[in-house]
Formats: C-alpha cells, sequence, structure tokens
C-alpha cells in the first residue's frame, strides 16, 4: 500500500544501522543511501513510520533483485523511481546523476573559468624541404596548433584576470601549448572551485608576452537573454505608432527579452541586454522601425 503522506513531515534518526551489512553490490549500497535520506526529510509517525520505511526498503530489494541483470544502473534507478512513487508526495522525485547535475547547473550554474577557445593549425615552415632531399619522409606528428580565445563570459573569472577575445594563449599552469594540439589545451583549462591557473598569453599590440592568473568559480547561468525579430511592415507601423520611416517596405524590427528567473546579477544583466538590444536594432537596417 502507499504510504501516507502529511504536509509536516517529521524527523527520524538514520537508518544507517538497521541496513548496515545489507548490501552486496554498489547499487545496493547507493540503495541504502536513498533510504538514509528518506529517514531524514520523510521520516516521522505523521509522514512515514519506521516499520513502514523498512518495508518500503526490502521491498525496494526485492524490486532490484527481480529485475534484469542487464544494466546494473537501469535496476538501480527504477528501483529509486519505484520507492519515489510510493511515498505519494508530488514535491519528492528522483534524478539520476546526470539530470541532478543538468539542473543543478540551470539554476546554480557550473565550475567554469569562463572562457572558449578555438585552435589554428601552425604553417609549416619548411614546406616541401625533405622531397627535395630526397630523404625518407618523417614519421607523422600531431599537428601544432594555435589557441585562440574566442570568447569571454562576462564577469567570469576570465573577464576579471583580464582575458580578451582574440588572445593567444600560449601557457597554462606552466604547460606549453604549440605542440600539445586541441584536445589537450581544452583540458589544461578544466579546474576546481577557487583553484588558481596561471596562464600566458600574446595579445596584438603587445611586445612582451601576458601573465594573467584565474581562479575558478562557480558561474551563475544567465538570469536574461534576449534577441530581435523582424516584423512585417503592417505591424512595425502599428509597434511605432508616429515615427518617422515606420511604413518602410522592409518593416521593422523588435525586441524580445526575457527574464529567466532572479538572481544577485539579475539588474546588471538586464541593462547589459538593453544595450545590446539597442545597438542590434539601430544597425539592422537601413529601413527603421520602432523597438
Amino acid at each position: 500500500p502507499r504510504v501516507r503522506s502529511a504536509s509536516t513531515p517529521m524527523m527520524l534518526p538514520s537508518l544507517v544501522v538497521v541496513l548496515a551489512g545489507s548490501s552486496s553490490t554498489p547499487q545496493r549500497r547507493r540503495l541504502d543511501v536513498l533510504f538514509e535520506v528518506l529517514s531524514r526529510t520523510h521520516g516521522g509517525p505523521s509522514f512515514i513510520s519506521r516499520s513502514d520505511l523498512l518495508l518500503l526498503r526490502a521491498a525496494a530489494a526485492r524490486r532490484f533483485e527481480a529485475a534484469p541483470r542487464e544494466g546494473e544502473e537501469a535496476r538501480f534507478t527504477d528501483a529509486c523511481e519505484w520507492v519515489m512513487s510510493q511515498l505519494d508526495d508530488p514535491h519528492a522525485s528522483f534524478l539520476p546523476p546526470e539530470r541532478a547535475e543538468a539542473l543543478s547547473s540551470r539554476y546554480h550554474g557550473q565550475l567554469d573559468l569562463g572562457v572558449r577557445t578555438t585552435h589554428e593549425p601552425l604553417e609549416s615552415r619548411a614546406k616541401g624541404g625533405w622531397r627535395a632531399l630526397r630523404l625518407p619522409p618523417r614519421k607523422a606528428q600531431p599537428q601544432a596548433v594555435r589557441t585562440i580565445v574566442s570568447a569571454v563570459a562576462e564577469r567570469s573569472p576570465a573577464a576579471l584576470a583580464g582575458l580578451r577575445v582574440g588572445d593567444e594563449v600560449l601557457e597554462v599552469a606552466g604547460k606549453a601549448l604549440a605542440a600539445s594540439g586541441g584536445p589537450e589545451a581544452d583540458a589544461l583549462l578544466q579546474a576546481e572551485e577557487n583553484e588558481r591557473v596561471p596562464m600566458l598569453v600574446r595579445r596584438a599590440g603587445c611586445r612582451a608576452p601576458i601573465h594573467l592568473s584565474l581562479r575558478c568559480a562557480l558561474l551563475p547561468p544567465p538570469s536574461v537573454s534576449s534577441r530581435t525579430v523582424r516584423l512585417p511592415a503592417r505591424a512595425a507601423a502599428s509597434a511605432a505608432p508616429g515615427q518617422p520611416g515606420g511604413r518602410s517596405e522592409g518593416g521593422g524590427h523588435a525586441a524580445v527579452l526575457r527574464i529567466h528567473h532572479f538572481g544577485a546579477g539579475t539588474a546588471a544583466e538586464l541593462c547589459s541586454e538593453l544595450r545590446k538590444l539597442r545597438a542590434r536594432v539601430d544597425g539592422s537596417g537601413s529601413g527603421g522601425g520602432g523597438a
């Protein structure tokens, strides 16, 4: 039978001792962890009694063992989802690790330096030299590349450190990138929270390379997004009554701005997006139109 729910669950001591020693596989041990969490979040006489929680644990174990042996992770996920369905709690659900990570990144952000790069191959300085000397060709070597900064996120560790689009990354954490290739360069740009990542870059107009230090941090997800859409001539005239050029044949442009959620940086993001939208709409064409 389904477990009766209540609006105010009471706490119950963890069932670690009761469930200890009952696991034989990593998935069974993870199932034990689920019930340890449930004993703290849903345990208590007003939600789930201790005896009902133990019965539910035994039923979940039987369901796990009775499932087809192919795919241990799928068996574990099925058992956890079944357990959550028995709680009769619409506000509780089980999320697999990948979905939980995606949800956390969506609302809380993700660890990142805030820099994106592209890789350009370096041209060889001795074209055809081996053929001209009639020597056997050398063994193929990984192609050397230049790592160029293609994007820097606003208010990110890269932006705070002064990194700019177009900079050529020469070294990351003391390791030269010219001969390492693209995948290894991308791996060097991954870091743990609060980890300092020294970087050496070459910038156009600067004679000497520039030393930068980036501190990896949790980048909050953007709370504001925007886009521009082209309006038909009639819609443009009604959207901007009285403005000259509103009835041009090419129509006008409208700015669409969306606030996904509110956070500490929403106001600054809103102002930034409004400036970008104004620049896009003002420079979107010579036909005029309203924004």
